[in-house]
């Protein structure tokens, strides 16, 4: 329609699209990270339609958060080493996944909430079982950031990484029926360049990819420079 409007209005959020915030599965409901008069990072859930009230989760200070389709919420630790966290929407039942690392990143949460992808120092862009178990690793030597997606329908996984400390690509992988993870070989891929070589990838480039309702429907944005040239006196 060209109309838009605020989803958290009077809120400043804090961060980067796919740290920031993010949509649940269902396409209902927002929870951001924002910043209080403090300083400090509260989440935040909302909804997209404005049909139930905005409002704090009570007791919890985090980032990358993100909305499971069993209404818990999954997040980084707001301390010195981030850990992985979940709690309820309420505040209540707030404890650590099992099996993640100190020092992550939280990159993205599977549609079926099953499991939440990290990042950790070395390079590494790991899989954590949220129900208990093994971490998977998926891909060694990253460079650093990004975040991981699906599209609507569960076809497809969008694997956004940088390639350089200022760009980075997007792997669109076709995902086998009713799996929300590609074929991985055992302790994972270990480049992009081998990740890039699973039947039916596809590379878009760019870094802020955004899913849509169908594998072959996806946002992204593209930037360009205009610069002018003046001629200044000198005295």
């Amino acid at each position: 329609s060209g109309l838009n409007e605020a989803v958290l209005p009077g809120l400043l959020v804090s961060g980067t699209p796919g740290y920031a915030y993010a949509i649940s599965p269902d396409s209902r409901n927002v929870v951001a990270a924002v910043v209080d008069r403090e300083g400090k990072r509260r989440l935040w859930i909302g909804s997209l339609d404005h049909q139930s009230a905005l409002h704090m989760v009570p007791n919890v200070e985090g980032y990358h958060p993100h909305l499971g389709s069993n209404g818990e919420l999954y997040f980084a630790s707001y301390e010195e080493a981030p850990k992985l966290y979940r709690v309820h929407a309420d505040g209540t039942g707030m404890e650590r996944v099992k099996g993640s690392g100190d020092d992550v990143q939280v990159w993205g949460l599977s549609p079926d909430s099953l499991w939440v992808m990290t990042w950790d120092p070395p390079g590494r862009l790991i899989a954590v079982p949220t129900g208990g178990g093994s971490p998977m690793p998926i891909i060694s030597n990253l460079v650093s950031d990004g975040h991981v997606s699906w599209s609507a329908d569960g076809k497809q996984i969008f694997i956004t990484a940088l390639t350089t400390m200022t760009d980075g690509r997007t792997y669109a992988i076709p995902l086998p029926k009713g799996a929300m993870l590609p074929p991985i070989p055992p302790g994972g891929f270990r480049t992009l360049e081998d990740l890039a070589k699973l039947s039916g990838t596809r590379i878009l480039e760019g870094y802020d990819v955004a899913p849509g309702p169908t594998a072959d429907v996806y946002a992204i944005s593209r930037s360009s420079v205009q610069r002018n040239l003046y001629r200044v006196p000198i005295p």
